[in-house]
């Protein structure tokens, strides 16, 4: 496994051992929203560096799945599109 590719995903598992420790904090759902969103993110990223393809400066999940991810991988569209805007919610409107 390529090096960036380690590191894109040690930064995703850290995003998930945060969401792990403030899931039950029903005060903290926005913070999880922003983790989560972050971890899929950060993961998409580490495929594409698997992949030896260029990694674009975006953040929308949907853009990166439709945009970059080869036919055999596949996810609920729907969930990124969801993730997005709680993406956005947690970061600009506190």
């Amino acid at each position: 496994m390529r090096t960036f590719t380690l590191e894109w995903l040690r930064a995703s598992n850290d995003d998930l051992l945060t969401i792990s420790k403030l899931l039950n904090d029903a005060h903290l759902t926005h913070i999880v929203a922003f983790h989560a969103q972050q971890s899929i993110e950060k993961s998409f990223k580490a495929l594409l560096e698997e992949a030896e393809l260029e990694i674009p400066k975006i953040y929308k999940l949907k853009k990166l799945y439709k945009q970059y991810f080869i036919k055999d991988f596949t996810c609920d569209e729907n969930l990124l599109a969801t993730l997005d805007e709680l993406y956005i919610e947690s970061r600009y409107s506190r």
